[in-house]
């Protein structure tokens, strides 16, 4: 396989995790081994497409009224995928935020809304957006993508005190969405807890992880690092 085929099939099979693919370096062109390697993100990143659209569609807003708004002042993500031939396939890449100046309308950002006292609160909103190119792959041949999204699907609720909310594992889903040809997503819960806290005059995040399974039985993790929001 040369290495525009391999390009051309990634890109044909549409891009969740990763999208935009702009290049794929690999030592002394594509080889068989590269073209597995492109083969199983591929097949990792095969979803559903939401058509007609010029971005990834998702769940309706729940009401957010009086909630606290913050954008992200920092944060990043790390994707683990399958092992080939003794190589994980790997990425990182940052959130836009303001450390990463990112402009009006454009940062990542959060909504939540937290009871005066001991009780149940609401994550609102947690939509994460990419702040430069990133890239995913092995040693032996990576993709460069150009955009990507990590944004929650709908409410999510778990205990709160103490300007504090704890999401438990399995209670708030995702969408993961991007673009290569065509839009295309997958959705996932989260596997551990998020927590979300005041310190002092900002807000954090805690480390938590994002799972999905493909058609193909491989397991993806996107670990979403500790977040700063203000």
């Amino acid at each position: 396989m040369g290495q525009a085929d391999a390009l051309g099939e990634l890109a044909s099979h549409g891009v969740a995790h990763l999208v935009n693919a702009k290049s794929m370096r690999s030592s002394g062109g594509c080889s068989g081994r590269a073209a597995s390697v492109v083969g199983v993100v591929a097949s990792g990143i095969r979803t559903r497409q939401a058509a007609d659209n010029n971005d990834v569609i998702f769940g309706p807003a729940g009401d957010d009224s009086g909630a606290i708004g913050v954008e992200m002042a920092a944060g990043s993500a790390v994707l683990y995928g399958p092992v080939l031939e003794g190589e994980r396939i790997a990425g990182a890449g940052d959130f836009a935020s303001l450390g990463t100046d990112c402009s009006a309308g454009s940062c990542s950002h959060a909504s939540f809304s937290l009871p005066s006292g001991p009780g149940q609160g609401t994550l609102h909103e947690l939509v994460m957006l990419s702040a430069r190119p990133a890239d995913v792959g092995t040693s032996t041949v990576n993709v460069t993508i150009e955009d990507y999204r990590v944004q929650l699907w709908a409410d999510a609720t778990g205990a709160a005190a103490d300007d504090r909310l704890e999401v438990a594992a399995g209670d708030a889903y995702f969408v993961v969405g991007g673009f290569a040809n065509e839009r295309r997503f997958v959705t996932g819960f989260n596997a551990t807890p998020i927590d979300i806290r005041r310190v002092r005059d900002y807000w954090t995040s805690s480390t938590f992880t994002i799972s999905y399974v493909d058609g193909d039985d491989q397991a993806w993790d996107l670990v979403v690092m500790p977040g700063r929001w203000q």
